[in-house]
């Protein structure tokens, strides 16, 4: 799927992926895009399961973000009342932020997967966002960073191309 050209003034959300991804959710291409008041998200929660692969978000310019930049997150939300509530976490592979840009935002980017159940392989390329919080919360995420002048954790500063991996 391709999301192109877009133009979004929202308090909610610019693109989402989730949060149902039971059935699967792959190969989903946003490129061109701006966004006004809102961000890019990712989400689901551990009882959803199913596969998230292959996201990229390119040429984003995000302003007036009233939440996040960017969300990759397996927290969200609570079980579906009318489901049992079985843990199947959902697999997140190859998501990618590439050439985001933006201004006056109040938070930079979240990227949480669950402790025994990361989030592999996220990318973030050319990343210049100017954030108020200076505010990067990451955990349990494996990929690399590289060009990011917005607000990052220690570590991925500290390590810069290397690879990124919580303990368990």
């Amino acid at each position: 799927a391709r999301v192109r050209n877009l133009t979004v003034v929202s308090p909610a959300n610019g693109v989402t992926i989730g949060s149902e991804t039971s059935g699967g959710i792959f190969n989903v291409i946003t490129t061109d895009c701006h966004f006004f008041r809102t961000g890019m998200r990712v989400k689901s929660d551990q009882f959803r399961g199913g596969a998230v692969r292959g996201i990229y978000f390119n040429d984003i310019r995000v302003d007036d973000a009233m939440d996040t930049v960017g969300a990759v997150s397996m927290d969200f939300g609570d079980p579906n009342p009318s489901c049992p509530p079985i843990r199947v976490p959902p697999v997140y592979d190859n998501i990618v932020f590439n050439r985001i840009t933006g201004e006056n935002n109040v938070n930079g980017f979240r990227l949480v997967g669950l402790f025994d159940d990361i989030i592999e392989n996220v990318f973030l390329t050319d990343i210049n966002v100017q954030v108020f919080n200076n505010s990067f919360e990451c955990a349990f995420v494996e990929g690399f960073s590289r060009n990011v002048t917005s607000p990052l954790p220690v570590a991925l500063k500290l390590q810069g191309l290397s690879r990124q991996r919580t303990s368990r």
